[in-house]
């Protein structure tokens, strides 16, 4: 059983939307945390799926001034996702986020609709290696504030302006 504290922000997102989130399992009496990827996504979207979905991920660190953005991209049949992580982001630990990465086997992508869980997919974790070169890079840098990392995304949606240009540049960078 997977517990997500987040559910309702996700469900009452927009469809296309994708964050990450650490989240709770319990798996026949055992329980720990993980951090996956959830998105937001019509019924029509969710119950198009087939069993077993291909589904494509790249991630990247971009430095765009002083601030290092790493962005992580999910193909599903198709559907391109982004989210962004913030390593200097207000009020949490972010290195809870890359340690899951880090260390996590799978790596959990999670379906919502408007009305909650839907579906959830493990794939093999294919962040752990960009988030182990990350990680200390990130801890070297020097700190940033959120309008900072929103002026420097802003600045790489001009030169990506669409997610297939993102994507295709994340191919180029990607772990």
């Amino acid at each position: 059983m997977t517990r997500i504290g987040t559910a309702s922000i996700v469900a009452q997102s927009s469809p296309g939307t994708m964050i990450y989130e650490q989240f709770q399992v319990e798996d026949q009496g055992e329980v720990w945390e993980e951090t996956g990827l959830l998105i937001r996504e019509d019924m029509q979207h969710i119950k198009a799926l087939p069993r077993h979905p291909v589904i494509e991920v790249r991630a990247g660190m971009l430095n765009e001034g002083n601030v290092q953005l790493l962005a992580i991209m999910v193909k599903v049949q198709g559907e391109l996702y982004e989210t962004w992580f913030n390593y200097h982001q207000r009020g949490e630990d972010s290195e809870k986020y890359l340690n899951d990465w880090i260390e996590q086997e799978d790596l959990a992508v999670i379906f919502f609709s408007d009305t909650g869980l839907e579906r959830s997919i493990r794939i093999r974790n294919l962040l752990s290696d960009l988030a182990q070169r990350a990680l200390p890079l990130l801890r070297q840098a020097e700190s940033w504030t959120m309008e900072d990392f929103d002026a420097a995304r802003a600045r790489l949606y001009e030169r990506y302006p669409t997610v297939v240009d993102l994507w295709k540049a994340l191919g180029r960078v990607s772990s």
